[in-house]
């Protein structure tokens, strides 16, 4: 089972390079793989990204180094990954925003976040959510869409 594992999860990771065949071979992963996480240590992106780097290990029996590269909303991330070597061994944990609210409002990236790189997984489905203080007057989202209009223009 365990080659199994290798084999589809070098066939995946062969993705990110285009191509499938040289990269899917008995002997990959013969060293650690970087997984860069656009987001600082402890946090909603690198959380699940170390749990997910935890059952890679376990399944490959290889290290995997989680390097955090915060700033710029994923920008330095993902361009120090589009520099690196496209050989399945610098992985880039990517989030809605860093791929694509990001790419949407900002037009002058030095990278295509759709034809640089390749999806190889979703890994978290997470749920998002609106609150307000428990003094707020707000208890549905229509009650907190209709406040501005009733605020007075001076």
């Amino acid at each position: 089972m365990r080659r199994g594992t290798i084999g589809a999860i070098a066939v995946l990771f062969a993705a990110l390079t285009g191509d499938a065949h040289a990269q899917a071979t008995d002997s990959y992963p013969d060293r650690p793989i970087k997984v860069v996480v656009p987001a600082a240590a402890g946090g909603v992106t690198d959380t699940p990204a170390r749990i997910l780097t935890n059952r890679m290990r376990d399944n490959l029996g290889q290290t995997f180094v989680v390097e955090n590269q915060g700033g710029a909303g994923g920008i330095l991330a993902s361009e120090n990954v589009k520099r690196a070597s496209p050989d399945g061994y610098t992985l880039l944990y990517v989030n809605a925003a860093t791929h694509g609210l990001l790419p949407a409002l900002k037009k002058s990236l030095s990278y295509d976040a759709l034809k640089d790189f390749v999806p190889i997984v979703m890994a978290v489905r997470a749920p998002l959510a609106i609150v307000v203080r428990s003094e707020s007057p707000y208890r549905t989202l229509a009650d907190l869409v209709k406040a501005p209009a009733a605020i007075p223009n001076p």
